[in-house]
């Protein structure tokens, strides 16, 4: 059996394989049942989109971090679109595999 990619973009989202496809993964804060506050550590990963290619995952997942940015002014969007696309270059390039 063939073993599948799993790279860990940030510790909330990461980009997968299996044989057939790319997937798109994510996880969240897990969260106290009674208080509904962070309680430390993350959910399990689980896929939420499944791209054609490498690159088109690269790409989504680049413009989703960008999206969700929190930048309330265009300079501050400017500078954390430049983090986020250096983080980007940084963690594929890790990964030995082709850039966006």
């Amino acid at each position: 059996m063939d073993k599948g990619v799993f790279i860990e973009v940030t510790e909330y989202r990461a980009i997968s394989s299996d044989a057939k496809q790319w997937m798109l993964m994510r996880r969240n804060k897990k969260v106290d049942k009674d208080t509904g506050q962070p309680s430390g550590g993350y959910t399990e990963w689980a896929h939420y989109s499944y791209p054609s290619t490498f690159k088109s995952a690269a790409a989504k997942l680049e413009q989703e971090l960008f999206r969700t940015c929190g930048a309330t002014t265009f300079t501050e969007l400017k500078r954390r679109s430049e983090r986020i696309h250096a983080m980007m270059l940084e963690t594929l390039k890790a990964a030995e595999l082709p850039h966006v």
